[in-house]
C-alpha cells in the first residue's frame, strides 16, 4: 500500500499549495482511494501537480463531517462521477464550532445515491477496511471541546460518533490512515489492534494535539509510543508546534506528513 499526502496544512514542494485541511490518496493494487478532500477544491490542484487522476479514483472515504475534511466533496463529485463515497452514521447532521460557526459537511445536490453509510466496519478491497464505531477507552485522549452537533432540535457537545479510519492488513501488520482522531488516536489504534489482532506498522494522520497542553500531549504520545508502532506520520491537527513532542516520543520513527509526502 502506498499513501500520498495530497492536502495538508504545510506544503514545501514546488507548485504545491497548502490549506487547513487533509486529503490522502491510498493506492492498493488496482484501488485508488481518496481519504478526505480538504476544505476546498485545492486537492485538484495538488493532485494534478502530483500526476494523480481524481477521475480514476475508485472510492472516497470521509473520516468525519467537518469542513476541513469534506469541503471538497462537490468538486470531487464534479470530476469523479462513479466512485462510491463512504461515510459514518450522522455524517451530514449539522455541526457548529465556537461562536455558532457552521463547520459541518454539505451534501452535494443530486449525489445522495453515491453515499454509503458504514456503521462499524467494511472491507472495501482485499485486506483494506474502513473502521468506525471507535470506543473510547481513555477519556483523556478525546477532543470535543468547542464542537457541537444538532440533536432533537438543539446543539449539544459533539462526540464525533461518525469518525472512521482506514486499516490495511499487509505482511502480518496494520497500516492505519486516519483523519483528526477527535475520539483519540490511542483509542483508534487500540481498537484496530483488538479487531485484527496485529501490530501496527504505519500510523498516518492528525492526532488533534494542537489545543492540548504540553503535559497532556506528552502523556498521549507516550501512551501511543507504548503500542509498538513502527513508523508514524503526523500532520494537520497534531499541530506543527507539537511536532517536537512527537519526535521526542518516537524519535526517527516519526516524520511530518506535509503535502506531497509519500508513505
Amino acid at each position: 500500500m502506498k499513501t500520498t499526502v495530497i492536502v495538508e496544512n504545510l506544503a514545501y514542494a514546488t507548485e504545491m499549495k497548502a490549506e487547513h485541511g487533509l486529503c490522502f490518496l491510498v493506492e492498493d493494487g488496482k484501488e485508488r482511494i481518496l481519504f478526505d478532500t480538504g476544505q476546498s477544491d485545492l486537492f485538484l490542484h495538488n493532485a494534478s501537480r502530483l500526476g494523480v487522476d481524481i477521475g480514476a479514483v475508485t472510492a472516497l472515504v470521509c473520516s468525519h463531517g467537518h469542513y476541513d475534511h469534506s469541503g471538497g466533496l462537490s468538486a470531487f463529485c464534479e470530476v469523479n462521477r462513479a466512485a462510491p463515497i463512504y461515510v459514518g452514521p450522522g455524517f451530514f447532521v449539522p455541526k457548529r464550532g465556537k461562536g455558532e460557526r457552521i463547520i459541518g459537511a454539505v451534501l452535494p445536490p443530486g449525489q445522495e445515491s453515491r453515499f454509503v453509510e458504514v456503521p462499524r466496519e467494511k472491507e472495501i478491497a482485499p485486506g483494506l477496511f474502513i473502521v468506525g464505531g471507535i470506543p473510547i477507552r481513555d477519556e483523556r485522549d478525546t477532543h470535543f471541546s468547542g464542537l457541537f452537533v444538532e440533536k432533537n432540535g438543539a446543539f449539544v457537545e459533539d462526540s464525533m460518533e461518525e469518525e472512521q479510519f482506514l486499516c490495511k492488513i499487509e505482511d502480518g501488520a496494520l497500516a492505519i490512515v486516519s483523519g483528526c482522531n477527535h475520539r483519540g488516536i490511542t483509542n483508534a489504534v487500540a481498537e484496530a489492534k483488538d479487531r485484527f489482532g496485529l501490530p501496527v506498522r504505519l500510523l498516518l494522520g492528525g492526532f488533534h494535539l494542537k489545543d492540548s497542553g504540553d503535559a497532556e500531549a506528552t502523556a498521549i504520545l507516550d501512551a501511543l509510543a507504548s503500542q509498538g508502532i513502527e513508523r508514524l506520520g503526523a500532520c494537520h491537527c497534531t499541530g506543527v508546534e507539537k511536532y517536537p513532542l512527537v519526535r521526542s516520543a518516537f524519535g526517527e520513527r516519526a516524520l511530518y506528513a506535509h503535502a506531497g509526502s509519500v508513505f
